[in-house]
Parts: structure tokens; C-alpha cells; sequence
């Protein structure tokens, strides 16, 4: 934590960069020093990982060797003003931004935990070209201390004053953070409509289609027919194969499915994997989290990164949902009617390595939906980790 910089913490500098600029200048009345600083910090307990942690056996992620204790940041300061009137305003203001309840209050949800901002300098100019990185934890005030003594507050009503401060935060996470998350946007999937489908050839109608063979498909509306399912990932094969009609099996490079009652209307969507490398410029492993708002067909979601292999199962439903993986605190949930819900038991492990972390440096991932749409909003995310 670089003490030259901004420390900002519920919208408060505790310790304010321009401190100097802050001076009136003189040696009378209404002159003197005002604002808050920092005048050390010691997060060293932050990265603290112990098995306390919520399901630590079940990847050993989470669990330390002994344990260490609660995640403590401390920190002590001096908070200054021009007035003793003006010294106790800000006391009082500085004392509600370190409340514990005041802060559970602000953030309910989170009981409390509130990120706490800071910089740190570094010559790494490629990835950061301003020379600091900014950074983040999430922290719970735990206790204040105000030192009040006679001397530094002056003899007059009007000098220049000052009180010295402690503060105790107990951190949410075993981590310290970027300060934005790296995001990651899905395509938004492209429902094909007005397509066909005949009992006697098995074969799929939809002029100037444009799929190839070992595409994967899934229908999202099949009308009048029999011998297809919606929610279900179909390959396409080359048997029958041109512009404007195709053949689908549950296999790739199998049998082609037996239409057996023609369809009217069909619509489709092609399964395309997002693909492509996260970057971590941090130090340390981070958990991945993925929001996905899905259509009402059945389906999956796979999930291949840092050494993890995951699916989600979507189950079929009436309309629209919102599907909500949650890497830190690894839970899945699914949001329907504005209703949300853990269902743990979608989530499927597919490699001793369960929930995914993205490793330091560059990483390959692969996100791959079968038998649902993707809708708007749809995205991946990550906290760099620096601890």
C-alpha cells in the first residue's frame, strides 16, 4: 500500500494524496493542516487461507496447513483540522465511516464487507502504463481507537489541531485484488427460424443455411412433427448434406436421426464454443465467476479452464432465467420470475480439479453452450489476484 496515494474506504479518504495542498497558510486563527492520513498499515494477516473456509475439503483450495487466525488489516493515523470545532466534526465523521454497523447497513448483502482502495507502484509500464496498480480487499471495520490528547490539541479554540487514530478491519477474502474485474462479453446466440423438417429423408430444410459437417445444433422450437427434442445437442453430418438441407445425429459423424412425422416450423441455434486465453497479471490463482441469462429450452453449459472441467445442466423451464456461477463462494444459482436459487446440483466436475481458477499469466479457456440461447448480459469475470 503506497501511504503517498489515495487509501479511500465508504466513499472516505483515510488517507488523502493531496494532504499538502490542504494547508492554510499563517500562523494565526483559521490556519494550519486539515484532512486524515494514514501513518502505517500492516495487511500481512490478509492472505490467511484456513480450513474454516466453506467446503475446503472438498478441493483443498481452501484449506491451510494450520490455523492462522482472523484476517486482520490494521492501520493508524492522524486526522487534522483547523478548529477545534472543526477537529471534533471530522472525528465524528471519521468514526461513522469505520462503524461496523453503519457499514452492514450500506452493504446487508455482504454483511459489511466493503471494498477498501489502494495503490501500489510498479515498473511493469506494459501492463500498467500509469506506473501503480490499483488494487482492492474487501474489509469489515472491527474496532476505532481515537487518541485524544491535550497538547495536540492546542490551547486556543482556534488553533490548528490534531488526533491520532487506530483502526482494526477484518477482510472478507484471503486475497488482495485488482480493483476492476477482467471481463470477459459471450456472444448473444443467433436463433435460426423457418426451417423444416421431412419424415421420408431425415433431412432439415433452411435455404443457404450455412453449417458444415461436425457443427453442433440445438433446437429451440420443433412444430407438427415427431423424432426430434428440443434442448438437446445434435451434430451435423455430411450424409445429405448441401447449402439448403442437413441431417442431424446425436453423435458426431453418426446415423442421422429418424424423422419420423414432418415438422413445419423449426427453429435452431448453433452450439459455438467461446474460446480464447485469460490474461492474470496478478500473482496468485483466481476464482472465475459467469453470469449466463438463458432461453427456456434445456441444455449445458461446459466450462474448460485452468485445469478444471465443469458443466452446468439448464434445466427446461417457461421462459427466460438467469444462470449465476459464483467461483468465490462456489455456488451455482438460477434466477426465474425474479426469484433466485442455489441449485448446487447442476454443477458437474469433470477432472479432480474442480471449481476452475485461472492460473498467473496467459491461460486458455473454452465455454461451450449446447441446447441454450445466450442471451444479453452474458459474461464472464475474474479478480486479478496480488496475494
Amino acid at each position: 500500500m503506497d501511504l503517498t496515494q489515495d487509501v479511500i474506504y465508504r466513499g472516505y479518504k483515510l488517507n488523502d494524496a493531496d494532504i499538502l495542498t490542504n494547508i492554510a497558510a499563517g500562523a494565526g486563527p483559521a490556519t494550519g493542516i486539515a484532512g486524515c492520513v494514514i501513518d502505517s498499515v500492516d495487511f500481512s494477516d490478509v492472505d490467511v487461507v484456513q480450513f474454516l473456509e466453506k467446503r475446503s475439503l472438498q478441493d483443498g483450495m481452501d484449506a491451510g496447513d494450520v490455523f492462522l487466525g482472523a484476517r486482520r488489516l490494521r492501520m493508524a493515523g492522524t486526522l487534522y483540522a483547523i478548529s477545534r470545532a472543526l477537529l471534533f466534526d471530522a472525528y465524528w465523521a471519521l468514526r461513522a465511516v469505520l462503524s461496523p454497523v453503519l457499514a452492514q447497513y450500506d452493504e446487508p448483502a455482504d454483511k459489511g464487507y466493503q471494498p477498501l482502495y489502494f495503490m501500489t507502484p510498479t515498473n511493469r509500464l506494459t501492463d500498467y502504463p500509469s506506473g501503480y496498480i490499483d488494487l482492492r480487499v474487501l474489509a469489515l471495520p472491527r474496532s476505532f481507537q481515537a487518541i485524544i490528547q491535550r497538547d495536540s490539541l492546542g490551547g486556543n479554540d482556534l488553533d490548528a489541531l490534531a488526533v491520532s487514530w487506530q483502526a482494526t478491519f477484518v477482510c472478507k477474502d484471503p486475497s488482495i485484488m485488482g480493483e476492476t474485474p477482467q471481463d470477459y462479453v459471450f456472444t448473444t446466440s443467433t436463433i435460426v427460424e423457418g426451417a423444416t423438417a421431412t419424415a421420408t429423408t431425415d433431412l432439415v430444410s433452411k435455404g443457404t443455411h450455412g453449417l458444415v459437417a461436425n457443427d453442433r445444433i440445438s433446437f429451440t422450437t420443433l412444430t407438427g412433427g415427431e423424432g426430434l427434442s428440443t434442448g438437446v445437442g445434435y451434430w451435423v453430418i455430411s450424409d445429405g448434406l448441401t447449402t439448403e438441407v442437413f441431417k442431424v445425429s446425436t453423435s458426431m459423424g453418426g446415423s442421422a436421426e429418424d424423422i419420423t412425422v414432418d415438422y413445419t416450423d423449426v427453429h435452431y441455434v448453433k452450439s459455438a464454443p467461446f474460446a480464447g486465453n485469460f490474461t492474470n497479471r496478478g500473482n496468485y490463482l483466481c476464482p472465475l465467476n459467469m453470469l449466463v441469462v438463458v432461453g427456456a429450452t434445456a441444455g449445458s453449459i461446459a466450462i474448460a479452464t485452468g485445469g478444471a472441467v465443469n458443466t452446468i445442466t439448464v434445466p427446461a423451464s417457461t421462459g427466460e432465467r438467469i444462470v449465476r456461477y459464483n467461483g468465490q463462494e462456489k455456488t451455482v444459482s438460477v434466477e426465474e420470475n425474479s426469484v433466485e436459487t442455489l441449485r448446487l446440483d447442476l454443477l458437474a466436475f469433470g477432472t479432480t480439479t474442480t471449481h476452475p481458477l485461472v492460473p498467473t499469466g496467459t491461460s486458455a479457456y473454452t465455454v461451450t453452450f449446447t441446447g441454450v440461447t445466450v442471451g444479453e448480459g452474458s459474461h464472464m469475470w475474474f479478480w486479478e489476484r496480488y496475494a
